[in-house]
């Protein structure tokens, strides 16, 4: 059930965070022809037993992107379970904790754009196994959970890595987008989609819309 919120609640609730995104397959990453964006959100990509996850890591730390990783990047490798093998991937130290565990995660302060939105929600509690939090001190904690440290943004010269336990809301994708500078059209949570040539708003909510062009 975690799995199927952290990968399907995440693919649903983009969809309202009032900017446009793309979807790729791990493989295209590595490709010449993939283009650049300022946030990459890494949701299922728990196995790097061929390397290629680092290597696509490595490639997108440049002009200041956000990475951001779910639940257990890189944990399954070719010699086992490695939760180094995260860190070097993420950049952020991770613990792995040994006993099962609910979690209910609350935001760590209002502080971070990526969380500014989210004081008021009531996260859903969740269980995972394994589970893994943040304990690194370069780290900002951003939400906790029973005395974890369950997401956390860590900067670095030329990118800033996030690493999730908590499946992501609109509200939080729509904070990875101020946090990252990418431009956010829609404000309002309705579905949303932009492209060169088009807008595309499908209301969910009664009201006033307001769309922001980037110009």
């Amino acid at each position: 059930a975690y799995i199927m919120s952290l990968l399907w609640t995440t693919y649903c609730e983009a969809a309202r965070m009032g900017a446009p995104y793309d979807v790729y397959l791990l493989g295209d990453v590595l490709k010449e022809s993939f283009p650049e964006y300022k946030t990459y959100v890494f949701m299922n990509c728990f196995s790097d037993k061929d390397g290629k996850l680092k290597k696509a890591a490595e490639k997108l730390r440049k002009n200041n992107a956000v990475q951001v990783w779910c639940y257990a990047p890189g944990y399954i490798t070719g010699k086992g379970f490695s939760v180094g093998n995260m860190k070097g991937i993420t950049g952020i130290n991770i613990k792995q904790n040994t006993l099962p565990a609910v979690l209910r995660p609350v935001v760590s302060g209002n502080g971070n754009p990526i969380t500014a939105q989210c004081g008021k929600i009531a996260f859903k509690p969740f269980s995972a196994y394994p589970f893994f939090s943040v304990e690194d001190s370069g780290a900002e904690v951003l939400m906790s959970a029973d005395g974890h440290a369950v997401m956390a943004v860590k900067k670095f010269d030329n990118y800033s890595s996030v690493y999730t336990m908590v499946p992501l809301t609109k509200e939080l994708l729509q904070g990875l987008c101020d946090y990252a500078g990418a431009h956010v059209y829609s404000r309002t949570y309705d579905v949303f989609s932009a492209s060169k040539g088009f807008i595309m708003l499908h209301n969910s909510t009664n009201g006033k819309k307001t769309i922001s062009l980037p110009g």
